[in-house]
């Protein structure tokens, strides 16, 4: 174990497999979750169960630290801790009413499973590398399997195009959007702070990826995050801010010119539906007034419309669920929970936003969760453990989290025996 070593920081003399595993599992982390949402059907049935084995991975590097915690063997629990349980403890609840009760145990448990293995074993391990390891190497996997993607089309792959929006090898062009809107504002901090090229050729991966997938809700979210993240920078930095805006506004002014951006992102003709999604929404609060309070159960959003004979086909739509992230948690949990859980969330990510002003790092968490909350006005993609979107947005909220406890406990070491680098604040 990582706690026997005789020198904080130092890699056992003689290693096992599970060491490895442990210094290499933020490069492992997130391709499950990007590979289950491919195309091909034989790719994703192969990588979706690994997901859950991803999870139980993390968990037992959770309980191989003894739950360890900025120095401290049991780790305090935090506040987002608290707040995390007890809403994991209403979902286990909710299976009591569920309308399929099976599936709510399922999900609630890959929730519990997916905070288990984010809040402790990935909080270990930015304990033990620091935060910069945990992120880049989450980053450089993501990247890769996007520059994979990105090479279908050189090669010319027939449907690597859906409706004239670029997919790939993934099944949606949606699916690129989601994690590339994470991606985008955690790399551009990673590259206003060290100025990296690799940081760069990762940022440029990312917002061509998401540019050419044409998805508006996730160009928003990850503008969201970096204006945050340029306001913050233009107080101490006025010139090379300035600057960076500047560029930055005269590249999307020459795109938004472009007849790509007219057909393929812009898409003029469904904005008054927001691509369909105001009849998602119409359902969804007939089904909200039938059972208000409690909800129908966590995790049953696939369910709702058959429950109540809808059939989509019949009707010309076609989605997951209510297509939006907010009615989605209404249906499952009832508006009292939902309402009391977004407020918690939009407020703990002001909070960043506010603080952010004197620490850059913190913007940057603060920024890409305000923009992942704007963005799941029109994704069912918050509470799926599973899903492309979810792993990541909560490894976010982990790190803001783990950033304000460490401040609070007054511990800015990593077990390398290096000081955490100053580069994170101004």
């Amino acid at each position: 174990m990582f706690s026997a070593m005789t020198s904080p920081g130092l890699l056992p003399a003689k290693r096992g497999l599970a060491d490895y595993l442990w210094v290499n599992f933020p490069l492992i982390y997130p391709l499950p979750f990007l590979f289950s949402a491919m195309g091909s059907v034989s790719i994703a049935e192969v990588a979706s169960p690994i997901r859950w084995l991803i999870y139980v991975t993390g968990c037992y590097f959770a309980v191989r630290h003894s739950f360890s915690r900025s120095g401290r063997i049991p780790g305090p629990p935090t506040y987002g801790d608290i707040t995390m349980l007890s809403f994991i403890i209403f979902i286990f609840l909710s299976a009591f009413w569920s309308i399929n009760w099976v599936h709510t145990l399922a999900r609630s448990t890959s929730l519990l499973l997916m905070y288990i293995c984010t809040f402790w074993g990935l909080w270990a391990y930015a304990d033990e590398f620091g935060e910069d390891q945990l992120i880049g190497k989450i980053l450089l996997s993501v990247g890769l399997v996007m520059l994979m993607n990105l090479g279908s089309i050189p090669i010319g792959m027939a449907d690597a195009f859906l409706g004239g929006r670029f997919r790939g090898y993934f099944e949606n062009p949606n699916n690129i959007g989601l994690i590339c809107s994470l991606c985008v504002p955690l790399c551009f901090f990673r590259y206003l702070t060290w100025r990296r090229k690799k940081d760069f050729f990762l940022l440029v991966i990312f917002m061509v990826s998401m540019a050419a997938a044409g998805t508006r809700s996730a160009l928003g979210a990850a503008g969201i995050a970096v204006m945050f993240m340029l306001i913050s920078h233009f107080v101490h930095r006025p010139a090379r801010a300035f600057y960076v805006a500047f560029v930055s506004c005269a590249a999307l002014f020459s795109f938004f010119q472009t007849e790509f951006f007219v057909r393929n992102v812009l898409r003029e003709e469904t904005l008054s539906t927001r691509s369909d999604r105001s009849f998602f929404w119409e359902l969804a609060e007939k089904y909200v007034e039938v059972r208000p309070l409690f909800g129908h159960g966590f995790g049953v959003e696939k369910y709702i419309h058959a429950e109540y004979g809808i059939n989509l086909d019949f009707i010309f739509l076609r989605g997951y669920g209510v297509m939006s992230s907010y009615y989605g948690a209404e249906i499952e949990l009832g508006w009292p929970m939902a309402y009391l859980m977004f407020f918690l969330l939009i407020m703990f990510s002001v909070w960043m936003v506010v603080l952010g002003f004197r620490n850059l790092f913190l913007m940057s968490l603060g920024g890409t969760i305000l923009g992942g909350l704007f963005l799941c006005i029109f994704e069912s993609a918050l509470f799926a453990a599973g899903g492309i979107f979810s792993f990541m947005f909560w490894l976010v909220v982990m790190l803001a989290v783990r950033e304000r406890h460490n401040h609070r406990v007054g511990w800015n070491r990593v077990n390398t025996g290096v000081t955490r680098l100053r580069g994170w604040s101004y």
